[in-house]
This record gives C-alpha cells, structure tokens and sequence, in this order.
C-alpha cells in the first residue's frame, strides 16, 4: 500500500529547475533512501512534501489525498513529520519541552493553550508531559530530561530532534541527513533507532550522504541528480547504476 507519491511533482525557482516532473511512490512500512550529489534537489523535494514550498507543477498524495494545496501545519497534522538538516531545536528550553512541543500538535489546546493554562489545558499537559517523557526514554534521552537542550552533545540533539518529530505521532516521518556530523558509534545507534521507530508502523523516507547507513538500513533507495530522478530499486541495483555512479564519481573521459 502507497503510503506517500508524487506525480510529476516539479519546483522552479526562477529558471533553476530544482525538481523536474519527479515520480515516486513510498510503501507503507518501508524505510526508503533519496540520495544525490550537493544541489540535486533532495532537500527541495522535503520542502515539497511537508509543506514549505509550494509546487510548480504535479501532485503530491499522502494516503491518497492530495497534500499538495495545503500548509505545511495542516499536513503535519494528517500525521506526517520532519527533522531538518540544520539542527532546529529550542536550545533555551529543556530537552522534555521541546519533546513537549512537538506533542501539542496532537493535543485540543495547541501550543497557545499550554501557554494560558486554563485547568482543562493544565490536564492536558500533565499528559503531554507524560508522553513526552515516554518519547524521551524510546530514543534514549531519559537521563537528560532536564537538561537545556543547547547543551546535550550534539548526537544527542539530533535524537532529540527525532523524538520532537515521533511525538506528533506520525504515520510518515521525514529525516534529512540524521547522520551528518555523528561519529561511528553514533550512527550505530541512529540506525537501531530509525529500525526501532519503523517497528512501531511508521514509514521512514531518509536523505543521507553517509552511504553505508543508507544501504545498511534502506529496503529502496531514490537517486537523484539535477532535480531528476536518475534510478531507483534495492540498495545493491542502484549502487550498481552507472547513472549513479557518474553523479558521484564523474564520467570516464574516453
């Protein structure tokens, strides 16, 4: 079952064709790759399917209804989530609120309400609050609940990251370069997680450049280059793509 495609899904930004007529289709329960080289649109394409740009030219279907006319808020709120490839975090507020944050989207009072505080919202955040901490503890994070955000070694703000955006409680979760910046062991773990959260039914789709992860972990994988999709299957057919080869490495010269 389709959880997420695109139909000839194009972004122009002036004459720079950023995405041109690009099809994909995303499996339900599935962890999918998109990989390219720098400036092949992999982060443009993100920006597309949650919202933050609005598109050219195509479609855009998420359990097959049409996401593509909407905002970026009321598509997070048919449950799918994103971390970005700059770290986003609150660094003045502690590692639960900004987990918090991210749960108000699931709650009747939103993020103002949590703020004024009328009793029934007070309740609401007691559970919040809980769910939160539950996130936290998922990912790892338990011990560090308290702590300011700006403070946790950086691996750990990027799991931090992805407990924020797991506690909106989506069905499509978007991860744009988890990895960047994180030593060995630290991919280790992001791997164990991203398999941990898909076990929980929620389909992952990853930009990543760090590609042993993304065969490691990915049962398809989406190439890209120049806005285009180039090639797309298992991990061992696209890494074996002359196309994807020449996007990395160059073409032989003759």
């Amino acid at each position: 079952m389709k959880i997420l495609e695109t139909k000839q899904v194009s972004k122009h930004f002036g004459g720079i064709k950023a995405i041109e007529k690009l099809d994909i289709s995303i499996n339900k329960g599935e962890i999918a790759g998109l990989i390219g080289p720098n400036g092949a649109g992999k982060t443009t394409f993100f920006n597309c399917i949650s919202g933050v740009y609005p598109l050219t030219h195509g479609k855009i279907l998420y359990k097959d209804k049409l996401i593509s006319n909407l905002r970026a808020d009321e598509i997070a709120t048919l449950g799918l989530a994103r971390t970005f490839q700059g770290i986003r975090l609150f660094t003045s507020l502690t590692v639960l609120e900004n987990v918090m944050v991210g749960r108000y989207s699931r709650t009747k009072c939103g993020l103002w309400g949590a703020l004024i505080k009328p009793k029934w919202a007070r309740e609401e955040e007691d559970s919040v609050k809980e769910k939160a901490g539950a996130y936290l503890e998922f990912v790892g994070l338990k011990d560090y609940r308290n702590e300011l955000a700006k403070n946790l070694p950086y691996g750990c703000q990027r799991k931090l990251e992805i407990a924020r955006a797991i506690a909106s409680e989506p069905e499509l979760l978007l991860l744009d370069e988890p990895a960047a910046g994180m030593n060995p062991s630290e991919v280790k773990e992001l791997i164990c997680l991203i398999k941990k959260i898909r076990d929980t039914g929620v389909t992952v789709l990853i930009i990543e450049h760090h590609m042993r992860m993304i065969m490691e972990i990915c049962e398809k994988i989406i190439a890209l280059n120049y806005g285009v999709k180039i090639s797309e299957g298992t991990p061992l057919e696209v890494s074996n793509d002359q196309k994807v080869i020449e996007a990395y490495l160059g073409r032989e010269n003759a």
